[in-house]
C-alpha cells in the first residue's frame, strides 16, 4: 500500500466522539418536593443561541468544546411569595427569578427558556 493510503486507513479508524445534548422534562418525586428544590441543567450550542435543558448525565457527557453549559438551583416547594413583612424573603417566586436574573448574566437568552419562576411549584 501507498504511503498516503495507509495514513488514510489509519486516520479514518479514529472515531470523533461528539455528543449531542436531549432535551430533558424534569419529572419530580415526592422526595424533591420535600427537599423544595432540584438542580436543572442548562447546554446550549457554542454557535447557537437557544438554550436546551438536559438531564445530569448528559450534562456530564457533553463536550465542552461544543456546549456552554451551567446549572442552577430551582425551588419549588415552600412559600410561593416573599411576605412583605419578613425581611429574609424566602419566597419560591423571587428566589426562581433571582436564579433567572443572576443566569442571564452570564448565559445570555436563558430568561427565553425560563420564562415562569413557579415552573413545577407545587404547594406544600
Amino acid at each position: 500500500m501507498s504511503k498516503n493510503l495507509d495514513t488514510y486507513q489509519s486516520l479514518n479508524l479514529i472515531q470523533p466522539r461528539f455528543t449531542y445534548s436531549l432535551e430533558y422534562y424534569p419529572i419530580l418525586t415526592d422526595r424533591d418536593y420535600q427537599k423544595g428544590e432540584f438542580i436543572r441543567y442548562f447546554v446550549k450550542k457554542v454557535n447557537g443561541s437557544d438554550w436546551t435543558e438536559v438531564d445530569k448525565n448528559n450534562f456530564g457527557a457533553v463536550s465542552i468544546e461544543l456546549y456552554e453549559k451551567f446549572n442552577l438551583t430551582w425551588r419549588i416547594s415552600g412559600q410561593e411569595r416573599n411576605d412583605p413583612n419578613d425581611v429574609i424573603g424566602d419566597g419560591v417566586y423571587e428566589f426562581n427569578l433571582q436564579q433567572i436574573k443572576s443566569a442571564e448574566k452570564s448565559y445570555s437568552g436563558i430568561s427565553n427558556k425560563l420564562i415562569n419562576p413557579l415552573q413545577f411549584y407545587k404547594k406544600s
